[in-house]
């Protein structure tokens, strides 16, 4: 939270005019938090649940593969765990897409930060006369500010 603060100090300090658009993606970072919140620990859980039973399986099969061939139970535990493959992946792939999906606005929304910041300083240098020191602190801050949202999304 304090990398945050100080990401948003250093960015109105050097250029007041990047708060316009450092708040309003903050609030959008907030509503993706809570509207990811709501499904993504579920999709996590649904995706532990499947895997439970697939490694069950394996264990099973590898310690029971003499009585299964013996009995010629070979197709019936393939086709079992084909089933079963195909439950666990139909849930990670729910769970992965959640991730990408909240991944690719998430990284949208960032790349919107550094490029109005890097346009107000192209538009507003003559006026601002800033040093380029200053221009390279306040880009490579707001590159870091998605990278502080990304992790605060993550840990809250």
């Amino acid at each position: 939270c304090s990398w945050y603060v100080a990401g948003v100090c250093i960015q109105c300090t050097i250029l007041p005019w990047s708060a316009l658009v450092v708040f309003p993606v903050s609030g959008m970072y907030w509503f993706l938090m809570l509207h990811y919140r709501m499904s993504g620990p579920d999709l996590q859980r649904i995706d532990a649940l499947s895997r439970s039973p697939l490694q069950s399986m394996v264990s099973e099969c590898l310690e029971g593969s003499t009585s299964i061939r013996v009995f010629h139970q070979d197709s019936n535990f393939v086709d079992r765990f084909r089933g079963v493959a195909d439950t666990n992946s139909s849930a990670l792939l729910n769970f992965v897409s959640a991730q990408r999906w909240l991944g690719a606005r998430m990284e949208l929304l960032g790349s919107i930060v550094v490029l109005v910041s890097s346009v107000l300083v192209v538009c507003l240098n003559d006026s601002l006369n800033l040093e380029p020191g200053l221009v390279g602190l306040l880009i490579m801050w707001s590159s870091n500010f998605t990278i502080t949202l990304n992790f605060l999304v993550d840990t809250f």
